[in-house]
């Protein structure tokens, strides 16, 4: 995620370690998930992970929800809120 924020000239916010933590969580989750395997599509799951946060959704349970039905193909609910909320999870603070 931060070679892709350090490219990415249209998002020049500043992210807390917390905040890069659940983003790299989602970004990884992912990626092995829709198995992807180029870096042209890393760069888009990224982005739309990115830009999903930057608009205030922070939970990563249901950001990954998101990502992935953004890239066709979505997981239960149910799989979503495995995710330990507790650990990703922290108000932004910018």
């Amino acid at each position: 995620m931060g070679r892709f924020l350090d490219a990415d000239i249209a998002h020049q916010c500043i992210f807390t370690p917390e905040e890069l933590e659940v983003l790299n969580f989602v970004s990884r989750a992912a990626i092995d998930r829709l198995a992807i395997t180029t870096q042209d599509e890393v760069e888009h799951i990224a982005s739309a992970a990115l830009s999903l946060y930057s608009t205030g959704m922070t939970d990563p349970g249901l950001l990954l929800q998101e990502v992935l039905s953004r890239f066709g193909r979505s997981i239960k609910p149910s799989a979503a809120r495995h995710v330990d909320a507790r650990k990703h999870t922290r108000a932004r603070t910018r």
